[in-house]
């Protein structure tokens, strides 16, 4: 079932109304109305969709499209908060993560990172993501024969646009560091699991784990996607894609930080504890 513009339009004014009654911010009603309204009619999804949408229907509304939508999305999926795929069988699915490149065919230049979200991997792998957003407060024009006088929905256009500099497309490989909390664990930030999945071309489900190691004879602690023989599994959403991990033997020393490299053909992160930053 394909979601029709009025259904997107509803929705954000139905969220925008839930915000101002919980006391949360306007484009974060929105946002999840319009995700739960895409989850349900099992349509996948991304940031920068959503905030196309935001400002499409609602130009008044007031917020960044990646330090609002984007990490508020980041944020439920990691806190397993984000509504769950109906399956035709009646089973329901928890949304995937899938790590993306732009191929440029909008103002976003080549080779940006993006995450789309869906019921599974193929369907995110094969989703057109990639739509113009409104500038902020630009007013769009309601579409020609519109019967209800509302902008057409954003849609990729057929061709990539022309863009003076081609990008390669690569993970960031910026804050790839570890460090160590006042408990004694070993943190690895977000910034670094997402970019072992976008190096991997992995995606990732709500709950899933990644497996730690510390190798105290190598000097180093291997975070990594697949089980290896005598790893620990420590969920991503229980610390909003971070993973924190205690040394098995005695607590590291709080305040130390270590660089994180990615060893992509492995699928896994090491973690280098012979130094410390």
């Amino acid at each position: 079932m394909t979601v029709t513009n009025k259904q997107i339009s509803d929705a954000i004014e139905q969220g925008i109304t839930d915000a101002q009654a919980n006391g949360n911010p306007e484009w974060m009603g929105a946002t999840d109305a319009v995700i739960t309204l895409l989850v349900e009619n099992r349509e996948c999804f991304s940031s920068g969709e959503i905030a196309a949408h935001l400002r499409t229907f609602r130009p008044d509304l007031v917020f960044s499209v990646t330090n609002s939508v984007g990490e508020h999305i980041r944020d439920r999926f990691y806190a397993n908060t984000l509504p769950m795929y109906e399956n035709p069988d009646g089973t329901h699915t928890p949304v995937e993560q899938v790590p993306r490149m732009t191929q440029g065919f909008t103002r976003t230049p080549p080779g940006t990172q993006v995450f789309v979200y869906g019921p599974e991997f193929s369907e995110c792998d094969q989703h057109e993501f990639e739509v113009d957003i409104p500038k902020p407060g630009t007013q769009v024009p309601a579409a020609p024969g519109d019967a209800h006088g509302l902008p057409a929905r954003p849609q990729q256009a057929p061709q990539p646009v022309q863009h003076f500099t081609k990008l390669t497309p690569r993970p960031s490989t910026r804050d790839l560091t570890a460090t160590v909390h006042s408990d004694g664990r070993c943190c690895i930030a977000r910034s670094a699991v997402e970019a072992l999945l976008h190096d991997t071309g992995t995606g990732l489900k709500g709950g899933d784990s990644m497996y730690v190691l510390v190798d105290d004879s190598a000097q180093e602690a291997r975070v990594a996607l697949d089980r290896e023989p005598g790893a620990q599994g420590y969920q991503l959403a229980a610390a909003r894609g971070r993973v924190l991990f205690p040394h098995p033997a005695h607590p590291f020393t709080p305040g130390d930080s270590y660089a994180v490299k990615i060893d992509g053909p492995n699928r896994r992160l090491i973690i280098d504890l012979s130094t410390t930053l």
